[in-house]
Order: structure tokens, then sequence, then C-alpha cells
């Protein structure tokens, strides 16, 4: 597996272009249901809310002056995997007639 802890016992991640060097930060089983993005020096943000899902990933491109804030309940196949759909980390397994919802809110502030 190719995964490394990065936030034990803290709930701050400074962004800086080279942490996403390796690729994009998936965070499994996370115990919270919120996630905010601020500017060190300023008062704008971003908050994304999205209770019921087990995945959030934040990721960008070298080239891209961007980031995504990306909370998900399942996620493709990652080092180690099975490559086995039925298999895949997060899936969501329902009987006939079931159904599943999830929902995520960004709420955008001064």
């Amino acid at each position: 597996s190719n995964t490394v802890p990065i936030l034990e016992n803290k709930n701050i991640l400074p962004l800086k272009k080279k942490t996403f060097e390796d690729g994009a930060l998936i965070f499994f089983e996370i115990a919270s249901e919120k996630v905010t993005l601020k500017h060190r020096n300023g008062s704008r943000k971003v908050d994304i809310s999205f209770p019921n899902q087990e995945f959030f990933l934040i990721w960008t491109k070298p080239e891209g002056d961007y980031i995504c804030l990306e909370p998900c309940c399942g996620i493709g196949d990652i080092v180690g995997s099975d490559y086995n759909f039925s298999n895949k980390k997060g899936i969501q397994k329902l009987n006939k007639a079931e159904e599943f919802n999830a929902v995520h809110t960004i709420k955008f502030s001064e």
C-alpha cells in the first residue's frame, strides 16, 4: 500500500504545490463531516459539509492554479487493489429497489 499518515492528532493541513507532488491526498474513513479551506492571510473561506461520506480527496494539477476538494462515497482503484469492481473501497452494495443518497453542501463566505 502507498498510504502515509499526514494529519496525526492535527486538524490543520497547510497546502502547498509540493503537497501534491505524489498525486491526490485521499482521506479514508474520516471522523469529520466538514472541511474548511481558508487562505492563511485572509478571511474568505469555503466550508464543505459531507455527512455520511467515507472519503475526502484534495488534489490539483502541477500546472493548475486551483485546488479541488472532493467528498465522495467511493474511490478508484488504489495501490494494492485487486481491481475487482465488487471489492472497490467504499463500493455501495444495494439490494433491488434499495436507494442510497449522499449530499454535500458548499458554503462560500467573506
